[in-house]
């Protein structure tokens, strides 16, 4: 056996039973959002699922956004003067509105337990975090 891993040894458990068992209930849904004009659909069918999930599972049900900083040029080498400044101002507008939209968006879902955050950084650190 390899550490940290454990050993797995074949059940003996009738495959009836273990086909019939009841799953763990889920205790928390995430949906990660990117609010593209192209994922409206999706979105709409993986926050339906969501729901059905957590009513079933009287779960907590999370959504989150990542919202990331601009390219900012090295102006020692971009022959274009920007004002890095503007990059900010950007980006946070960017954010404000992610934020607005998703406040809009855990307020139409009909469930109570709705917990939404809109995350600085990469999609992947924000689901990960």
């Amino acid at each position: 056996m390899r550490e940290g891993r454990e050993d797995v040894s074949p059940t003996t458990e009738d495959p009836v039973e273990l086909a019939n068992r009841k799953p763990d209930p889920y205790r928390h849904i995430l949906v990660a959002l990117d609010f593209t004009p192209h994922s409206s659909h999706a979105l709409a069918l993986a926050l339906a699922r969501a729901l059905e999930l957590v009513r079933l599972h009287d779960s907590k049900l999370s959504l989150i956004h990542a919202v990331e900083n601009s390219f900012y040029p090295d102006l020692g080498y971009d022959p274009l003067m920007i004002d890095p400044g503007e990059f900010a101002e950007l980006d946070q507008q960017i954010h404000d509105q992610a934020v607005l939209r998703m406040e809009q968006l855990a307020k139409s879902l009909d469930y109570a337990d709705v917990q939404h955050d809109v995350l600085w950084g990469t999609p992947k650190s924000a689901v990960l975090s």
